[in-house]
């Protein structure tokens, strides 16, 4: 355990806030959380590999926002008064109220700096950012238990005597703590340098920051190049320590392909007037984007072809690219043969008979009811042949699953097959014009549409701003999920627990592309 209590406090609520959310050296004023001025960046070298910077101001607009939406759930104020206690009680005395927050300013920052390897154990060196308001009373709390060091750069610095120790420096206005007084003096000497050698001064980071919502409490950064290095040295790390390689050479060095298209990713946490929202932007290399094979951007028409009431709905609008995927694992040798046993053991094709099925947009929805149903909605390129390669697909699960196994037969209106699971639920699946669906309990008929234009999953959207084109889209009603769980799990949840879970309105969850930046939402309405 740390011997200083006001570093380890100082450490933690950098930490916190970050989890939460989900006359100084000179500065650039370069983009960090909402409701700072971005010091935190200038503390950092420019080849930090991530970032993460939050709002410790939980009086500014910011988090008055998260505090507003916060509050709707009935178990915040006991959630509110346990953060308090904790924050003013301390071992031996020391808190984070009585040492931390009389000097706290409004901003606090963490910065992986390097992974070395140690050992063959990866090693982070890392440093922290805390803006402080009162750089007398930083320091008094900090000395009380600490080692005073040597002065650097017109800052005081101090040591805490630990299994690990954790260094610290105060002054113009920040507190800085790191794993070593490298990494302690790389953050002193980023603050007092010049731009170019800050992460505030580098490009990528001001780009990616700009792609995240302006509501936000925190917001974080990793630089592309960095993390395909990282990922690189993890393969030859944990081949060297098994002696072979994990992955064969190619698939390694497609997956580090991949991972250099990625210029930069960075994500934001933070609440609008509707509820909470986590956003990543991904910034793609556009003349290297093409080999992360991403679907492009559309409607999704099975949204209105899914019932009203589903609970749960997943959906991409294509996916073609399954047929190179497939063709990448046949090139391992080991998974190769694998699909050619499956095949020559069914009589199917994975190429002709299942991926013809997923040639087009494909949803996944689940209602209530008793019992519930749910059913795989796919829009085939051709439905006819998907129909038919279903009807193989049937015909090879009933030969080869053995006297258990379902027993598939035409459906007595429609074109389409139906089979008793042998378990009260049956299984079958409709052809209907352009829409095939593979359903469970669902009576094998085309399910009735409407989710998209429903009051409940309209409202939701709306105050997600829900985007018209997207490459991927989850939505959940929470709380009918948890109704569904009780009636048919017979187990209850607490009263206090379900007070909470029904002020949630339908969680969405998308991903789409804006030019060469892919976003991922999510976003949790709260009412």
């Amino acid at each position: 355990m740390i011997a200083i209590r006001p570093l380890a406090a100082a450490a933690t609520v950098s930490l916190a806030l970050v989890a939460a959310a989900c006359g100084g050296a000179s500065t650039t004023a370069a983009p960090g959380a909402a409701g700072t001025d971005g010091k935190g960046a200038d503390a950092f070298p420019a080849s930090t590999v991530a970032f993460v910077d939050a709002n410790a101001d939980v009086t500014s607009d910011a988090w008055q926002k998260v505090l507003t939406v916060a509050k709707r759930f009935p178990g915040f104020p006991k959630v509110q008064a346990q953060v308090q206690q904790s924050l003013a009680k301390g071992d031996k005395g020391g808190s984070f109220a009585q040492d931390v927050q009389p000097w706290l300013g409004d901003e606090a920052a963490v910065g992986l700096l390097s992974i070395t390897l140690a050992g063959g154990k990866p090693k982070p060196q890392y440093a922290v950012f805390l803006a402080s308001k009162d750089d007398g009373k930083a320091t008094a709390a900090i000395a009380k238990d600490a080692t005073k060091g040597a002065d650097y750069k017109g800052y005081a610095t101090y040591t805490a005597s630990s299994e690990e120790q954790l260094h610290a420096a105060v002054g113009k206005g920040a507190v800085l703590l790191a794993d070593s007084d490298a990494s302690l003096h790389a953050a002193i000497d980023a603050r007092e340098g010049d731009e170019a050698g800050r992460l505030s001064g580098v490009a990528t980071y001001g780009e990616a920051l700009k792609a995240l919502p302006a509501d936000n409490v925190v917001v974080g950064y990793a630089d592309g190049a960095k993390l395909a290095q990282l990922a690189g040295t993890a393969f030859a790390a944990a081949a060297e320590q098994s002696g072979k390689a994990t992955l064969p050479p190619a698939q390694v060095d497609q997956a580090l392909k991949q991972l250099e298209a990625i210029r930069a990713v960075a994500f934001s946490a933070g609440a609008d007037d509707g509820g909470f929202r986590v956003r990543s932007a991904t910034l793609l290399d556009p003349a290297r984007a093409k080999d992360l094979k991403m679907t492009a951007a559309a409607p999704l028409t099975l949204l209105d072809r899914a019932p009203a009431d589903a609970l749960l709905f997943a959906g991409v609008p294509g996916l073609g690219q399954l047929d190179q995927v497939v063709q990448s694992l046949k090139a391992n040798p080991q998974v190769g043969q694998a699909i050619a046993s499956m095949e020559a053991a069914t009589g199917l094709s994975l190429q002709n008979d299942v991926l013809a099925l997923l040639s087009g947009e494909a949803g996944l929805y689940v209602a209530g009811g008793a019992p519930a149903s749910g059913a795989l909605l796919l829009l085939p390129k051709d439905a006819a042949a998907a129909a038919t390669s279903l009807t193989k697909i049937t015909s090879a699960v009933s030969k080869l699953g053995g006297a258990d196994a379902p027993q598939f037969a035409p459906l007595p209106q429609g074109e389409g097959q139906i089979a008793d699971t042998g378990n009260g639920h049956k299984v079958s699946w409709v052809h209907d014009g352009d829409l095939i669906a593979i359903g469970v309990d669902t009576g094998g008929a085309p399910p009735a549409g409407g989710l998209g234009s429903s009051d409940h999953f309209s409202q939701a959207a709306d105050a997600a701003k829900l985007p018209d084109k997207v490459t991927g889209l989850l939505y959940a009603d929470v709380p009918g999920l948890v109704d569904l769980a009780q009636r048919t799990g017979g187990h209850q949840v607490p009263a206090e627990a379900l007070a909470n879970i029904r002020a949630l309105g339908g969680v969405l969850a998308w991903t789409t592309t804006d030019g060469d930046v892919a976003n991922a939402d999510l976003y949790v309405p709260v009412h």
